[in-house]
């Protein structure tokens, strides 16, 4: 029997190219890894297209680690977001709320 995945979103962007085309960047921690998958559209199903779709200059990738050992979640989703926000050809229309709370739930 396999083991089970341990998932979590770290970040859930959407986003818009200049031609006005809608997409979905998620970041998932997979099993300890970071995981980023683009989709089409405005919602977390649908076509993957490469993270290269992003418009990112050479060389620059998304980041699938801290840059230092004390980096926390906030500070890692808002480098990606700066990242997005300075340096790629999409543009973020919102930025999906990760934690669902649902009130008078025990």
């Amino acid at each position: 029997m396999s083991k089970p995945l341990i998932k979590s979103k770290v970040l859930h962007l959407q986003l818009t190219d200049v031609s006005g085309g809608d997409y979905t960047l998620l970041t998932n921690l997979v099993d300890g890894s970071i995981k980023h998958i683009l989709y089409d559209g405005h919602s977390s199903y649908g076509t993957k297209f490469s993270l290269a779709k992003l418009g990112l200059p050479n060389g620059m990738y998304l980041p699938v680690e801290p840059t230092y050992e004390d980096e926390t979640i906030e500070e890692f989703r808002n480098r990606i977001i700066q990242m997005i926000e300075e340096e790629s050809q999409m543009i973020i229309v919102r930025v999906v709320q990760t934690e669902v709370k649902f009130h008078n739930y025990e």
